[in-house]
This record gives structure tokens, C-alpha cells and sequence, in this order.
């Protein structure tokens, strides 16, 4: 992951309620309450936490994901916006 998307998603996790991981390749960051409930009835894993907590998270999952994977942020439920692309990192 280059430096500037790691900046974006620190950004989004300043200000995130949880991030979510279908365990393969697709990453959230649910900005809301609600998409956090909504992912987590479709049985991703989760969590809540500090920022810092989340964006080491959310790293970590890039790194044992698919090369598949991409993390996007997510707003009441269905509003998405790109963090990495899918096969956007300089190591995909």
C-alpha cells in the first residue's frame, strides 16, 4: 500500500464506527452505526476501536487478503467511496 492510501484511510478511520472483512479480499470502513450493523448481519468480521487500532487492523487484513482486495469506505449502508482499488497497491 503506498503512503497517500494509507493516508486516506487513516482519514477515514478518524472518523469511522468500525471496519468489516469478509476474511478474503473486500475491506470496510463503515463510517455509520447502521452499515456497521449491516455488516455484521452479513457475517463479516469486525471491530470497533481507536483509530490507530483500526488502521493497524485494516493493514493487516490487506496483507493476508486475496489478491482480490480493495477497502472502500461505506456510508448509510450503500454509499461507497474507493480508499485502495481493487488492484490499486504498488504491491498487487
Amino acid at each position: 500500500m503506498t503512503e497517500e492510501q494509507i493516508q486516506r484511510l487513516r482519514a477515514a478511520v478518524s472518523s469511522a464506527d468500525s471496519i468489516a472483512w469478509d476474511t478474503c479480499h473486500k475491506i470496510y470502513v463503515a463510517m455509520d452505526e447502521r452499515t456497521t450493523d449491516s455488516f455484521e448481519e452479513m457475517g463479516y468480521d469486525g471491530m470497533r476501536g481507536t483509530p490507530e487500532e483500526m488502521l493497524n487492523t485494516v493493514l493487516g487484513w490487506y496483507r493476508h487478503s486475496c489478491g482480490l482486495r480493495f477497502v472502500s469506505s461505506v456510508s448509510n449502508v450503500d454509499d461507497f467511496a474507493s480508499l485502495v482499488a481493487q488492484g490499486g497497491s504498488e504491491n498487487d
